[in-house]
């Protein structure tokens, strides 16, 4: 049944509150399963919806639905982590889910959720090198911390991991760091 409401969520091309009730939908009854009886299918099946979810968000306006969006995306991230933990990509989309959400989020919770989010991509970057130190640039940016950016982007700059200078340039993530003198000094080559 699940997979049904997934399915639904994934293809949709209704409104974002339909795409959303169906998600709603199979997360509760996902959440009421064990984490280990997902299979194959299902695996795949929560990981694309909750990419969908993701992209739906950031085109959304209206900042509770874009939050709700967010947080489901999440929710379904988590839920394929906990069946399958040793996957990396899954851990690194939960950290942009939960970066995404913490924009959003009320500002009580945002320094909680962007430091979940960082934590995430530290452990992440101790295992692989370099692999999320542009996303921990980001979370220093977002946060007020241009100096650890810029470490951080130095950091992906010698890893080789710093994304093409036009995906920079276009990333909101990096909005606040901009204007600072040793930004453009730090991009890749065209």
């Amino acid at each position: 049944i699940s997979g049904v409401y997934l399915n639904l969520a994934r293809s949709f091309e209704g409104t974002p509150e339909k795409q959303r009730e169906y998600a709603q939908k199979a997360l509760a009854i996902l959440a009421a399963s064990d984490p280990k009886s997902l299979d194959y299918n299902d695996y795949y099946l929560l990981s694309d919806v909750a990419d969908a979810l993701e992209n739906l968000g950031l085109a959304e306006q209206d900042p509770a639905l874009q939050r709700e969006l967010y947080y489901i995306a999440a929710s379904m991230a988590l839920r394929v982590l906990e069946s399958r933990p040793c996957d990396q990509w899954r851990w690194n989309f939960w950290g942009v889910c939960l970066n995404r959400l913490a924009q959003v989020a009320p500002q009580e919770d945002r320094a909680a959720v962007f430091q979940l989010c960082k934590d995430i991509f530290l452990r992440l970057d101790a295992m692989a090198p370099g692999s999320e130190s542009y996303n921990v640039a980001c979370l220093e940016a977002l946060t007020g911390n241009p100096d650890a950016a810029r470490l951080w982007l130095e950091r992906a700059k010698a890893f080789k991991t710093l994304p093409v200078r036009a995906h920079i340039l276009s990333d909101p993530d990096m909005i606040p760091i901009r204007n600072q003198p040793w930004f453009n000094s730090i991009l890749p080559e065209e």
